[in-house]
């Protein structure tokens, strides 16, 4: 903060950073090195009804998987996730499962899911087949990567707590 008597003014500088972009980022270069044989692609557009309507729009995922005519659809959350039934908007649901019913016109869509990073050790399994009689071989997941202990573990230990989750992720 820099107080300007000229003016008679506080002013603040700083820079804003989108946690959420930069989760989005970070998800899409580690899968891309985790994933090799696979395509990769942040931010895919679709064109969702003909733009030439008044309700057509454009949607993009936030991270798409293509390994032939396989297609995984992902959509990066940064919120919090422990597990819980409120932790999952409805609203994430809904649009997961409409990027789904895209891909699967097309491809062979194996997963769509959703990605947190996550806070403990989840027991039981967070995925199922997709609620669709369209899609009987696709499996829905909702998967993490585990922060808790880098936000309360000992921060000379970060990067190493964060690598052997970012492990049990992929």
């Amino acid at each position: 903060i820099a107080y300007d008597e000229r003016l008679n003014e506080s002013r603040i500088k700083g820079y804003l950073i989108d946690a959420s972009e930069l989760w989005e980022i970070y998800l899409e270069n580690l899968l891309r090195s985790n994933f090799p044989d696979w395509n990769v692609m942040g931010q895919y557009e679709i064109d969702f009804y003909d733009k030439t309507t008044f309700f057509g729009r454009k949607l993009m995922p936030d991270l798409i998987l293509q390994k032939a005519d396989k297609v995984a659809v992902v959509d990066a959350k940064f919120k919090t996730m422990q597990g819980r039934r409120q932790d999952v908007d409805l609203s994430d649901l809904r649009q997961i499962h409409t990027y789904a019913g895209f891909f699967s016109k097309e491809n062979a869509l194996v997963v769509a899911g959703l990605i947190y990073p996550c806070e403990g050790k989840h027991s039981e399994k967070w995925e199922a087949d997709i609620c669709s009689r369209t899609l009987n071989e696709t499996k829905f997941v909702i998967d993490g990567i585990n922060v808790e202990k880098i936000q309360t573990g000992n921060p000379a230990n970060a990067f190493e707590c964060l690598v052997e989750e970012e492990k049990v992720f992929i």
